[in-house]
């Protein structure tokens, strides 16, 4: 539409010239519509395009925080003050800084209320980067002691979320029961490796308890919904592991306590959906997948995080034991944008990641035989998408649901890779940000 009005104001004015129409001072319209009606038609287009291109997906919408310098904050530094870089919770690399100097958190907060970043204005709680909450003089001084100057704002009420915004960075958590570091490797959804986060013994004693006859709730075929009594939930010819549930146990209470101190949530049994140990053999993987309920109409429950309800807010997927990059098992993330290999795959060469590869869909057809089925289907997705493979005693630990919002984020769907050697155990932690269905 655009070129079909430009070349219909060439030909016009063509035409013009060699009929002797009158000069544009004496007929104004005599060459179609006037300049300024013309330049307001195209941008109306232009504006139109962008925006369809905007709703449809053409065209991705990223979250603005602070694209420019701010006027309404304070850009010398006075007495007293620290300097401080800050970043919107669950920062990413698109989430630039905006600098403040300032002298207490509740100069902080008013900044960013001022410039209503990512679209805050309420009551804020303020974080470091440990995921340590501001309180007060304390936070400052330590400021000026360690050159701790990165913030991180969300609006209150919302959980904190470990910042993604330096992939490849690796954070020191503290003030937990073991020495455990997080990898930042997706932006979209938010994803990291937790290194360290659990011992061998710790392993061996939840594996021992999914077989055992004191749990009621021990290794059985994989079923899904969010029904609780096991005859309820449904069989799944899409997710073919085992699983056993332990909600009892004094390794439930040493994890559960271990997560909420790594995700900075208050300790809330009402919030934890207990520990699913799982076991995948040779051939048995699970779909891609969301772990959040659906946002439906339900006059027993709100599952819309945004909109003040509760629902999954993190995932941490234990892994219990290695399996080789050629027989599958990975967490595979098909719709993450923005990410990096973990450290100690990013020296892999090109040559070395095909040869891996070939040899897993090779596997693959040995053991699914007919390439049409959706395990085979699957194996090729996981090695051509963004996944993780599995690393004993770490985990694989995001996020749900929008850092600000509250929105759920469909890009964290993933799925459970087939494993084409060996066997994977792992486990599942699901905590939500609120009171979960079951507790009311």
């Amino acid at each position: 539409l655009c070129f079909d009005m430009v070349r219909e104001r060439v030909q016009a004015k063509s035409a013009g010239a060699h009929t002797g129409a009158p000069d544009r001072t004496d007929e104004p319209r005599a060459y179609g519509p006037r300049p300024r009606k013309f330049a307001i038609q195209l941008a109306a287009i232009v504006l139109t395009v962008f925006a369809l291109a905007f709703a449809t997906g053409i065209l991705p919408v990223t979250d603005t925080w602070a694209q420019k310098p701010l006027k309404s904050v304070p850009r010398r530094a006075a007495s007293g003050t620290v300097e401080f870089a800050v970043y919107p919770n669950g920062a990413t690399p698109a989430d630039l800084p905006f600098k403040i100097f300032a002298a207490s958190v509740a100069e902080i907060v008013k900044g960013v209320q001022g410039e209503r970043l990512g679209g805050m204005s309420g009551n804020l709680t303020v974080w470091t980067l440990n995921g340590e909450l501001h309180d007060g003089d304390a936070v400052f001084a330590k400021a000026r002691s360690h050159g701790a100057t990165n913030v991180y704002v969300a609006p209150a009420g919302r959980p904190f979320q470990w910042p993604a915004h330096k992939l490849g960075q690796k954070i020191a958590v503290s003030g937990l029961d073991r020495t455990i570091s997080l990898e930042a490797l997706s932006a979209v959804p938010r994803v990291f490796l937790v290194h360290n986060f659990m011992s061998a013994e710790e392993v061996a004693a939840m594996q021992e308890f999914a077989y055992s006859s004191e749990n009621p709730h021990r290794m059985k075929p994989s079923s899904v919904g969010k029904e609780t009594a096991d005859e309820l939930r449904e069989k799944s010819s899409t997710r073919t592991s085992e699983n056993a549930w332990d909600v009892q146990s004094p390794m439930y209470r040493v994890m559960m306590n271990r997560s909420f101190g790594l995700l900075r949530m208050a300790h809330d049994w009402n919030t934890f959906d207990g520990i699913q140990v799982v076991r995948y053999r040779p051939g048995e993987a699970y779909i891609v997948h969301s772990d959040t309920f659906p946002v439906v109409a339900d006059p027993s429950h709100n599952w819309d995080p945004s909109t003040g309800g509760t629902n999954r807010y993190v995932t941490i997927f234990m892994y219990m034991n290695d399996v080789a990059e050629d027989e599958g098992g990975q967490t595979v993330f098909p719709y993450a944008r923005d990410t990096v290999q973990p450290s100690d795959d990013a020296m892999h060469s090109a040559e070395k990641t095909t040869s891996i590869r070939s040899s897993a869909l090779t596997k693959g057809k040995d053991l699914f035989g007919d390439s049409g089925r959706w395990e085979y289907k699957l194996t090729e997705q996981c090695y051509s998408s963004y996944s993780l493979r599995p690393r004993a005693m770490s985990a694989a630990m995001f996020y749900h649901q929008h850092p600000l919002t509250g929105s759920i984020l469909p890009e964290a769907q993933h799925g459970a890779c087939p494993v084409l050697g060996g066997e994977k155990w792992g486990a599942n932690m699901w905590i939500w940000n609120g009171p979960r269905y079951w507790s009311r």
